[in-house]
């Protein structure tokens, strides 16, 4: 029997309603929207998707840091030279300075990220503190694999840190200092890490900074590096670790088994 153009194209509807979408394939998302209430604590809240418990912030170092890491409003948006914008939700995890010493929030994820996998978040620090901005990536262990952090106050730099290696040291790399890429800067960071939990010396961790196109962020971005020789172990864990006066935002926490995944366009 012969069909008309008008069950093609019907036929062609209902096909490409199946497709999943891209964002499918996100293991861990949060995008700090109304979910949570507006100038509270994260302590103890739920969010997002990919996670198997709530937030939790340490309280180790004093009583009053549960008041760093509250729901905010603002919400960062980023848009790249070809006036693509990044999607996000309404609201960001504000970063306040309050007490005194470090304070880390942590949140398991439901599932180990293994092998390949790429990881994207926007952040920004209200001004440049030596070493105040830590955004680590953890196994299953509590063990810092890898982390995006500040540099010294002088440097206005971003760099990222691995876990130490076989000589007992980490391996780092330094951003250059760039106009619209430094710490004080809306930054959306992508991060590639590569053969995690290989149990072998191959793992990789590939950096870029703010891509002047969402659907080519490997090759047009303002800033990328490299560091490798690293033997990582399945990342289990995000810990965001903060000093006293450091203050800011975060949001737009992605991670996902391709670069698409985590740069989903409005």
């Amino acid at each position: 029997m012969k069909m008309n153009n008008i069950s093609w194209l019907t036929i062609g509807i209902l096909a490409a309603a199946a497709v999943p979408n891209a964002q499918s394939r996100i293991q861990v998302y949060d995008g700090f929207s109304a979910t949570y209430p507006i100038g509270m604590s994260l302590n103890g809240k739920t969010g997002g998707t990919g996670f198997s418990g709530p937030w939790v912030i340490d309280t180790s170092d004093n009583t009053d840091n549960t008041q760093r890491f509250l729901a905010q409003s603002y919400s960062p948006a980023y848009t790249d030279a070809k006036n693509r914008v990044l999607k996000t939700e309404d609201g960001s995890l504000g970063l306040r300075a309050i007490g005194s010493g470090n304070t880390t929030l942590n949140r398991e994820f439901e599932n180990e990220l293994t092998g390949t996998f790429w990881i994207s978040f926007l952040t920004q620090m209200d001004k440049q503190v030596g070493y105040g901005w830590d955004i680590m990536f953890l196994d299953a262990a509590g063990e810092m694999q890898f982390k995006f952090m500040n540099g010294r106050a002088e440097q206005n730099r971003w760099r990222i840190q691995s876990m130490k290696t076989g000589n007992g040291l980490p391996r780092d790399g330094l951003f250059k200092s760039k106009p619209g890429s430094t710490p004080t800067d809306l930054t959306l960071v992508i991060l590639k890490v590569v053969n995690a939990g290989s149990g072998e010396a191959d793992g990789k961790i590939l950096a870029y900074l703010n891509p002047t196109d969402l659907r080519d962020a490997e090759i047009a971005v303002q800033a990328s590096l490299k560091i490798s020789g690293l033997q990582l172990n399945p990342v289990r864990k995000f810990s965001f670790k903060k000093n006293t006066i450091a203050t800011g935002c975060f949001d737009e926490l992605r991670m996902g088994t391709d670069l698409e995944d985590v740069l989903p366009q409005r």
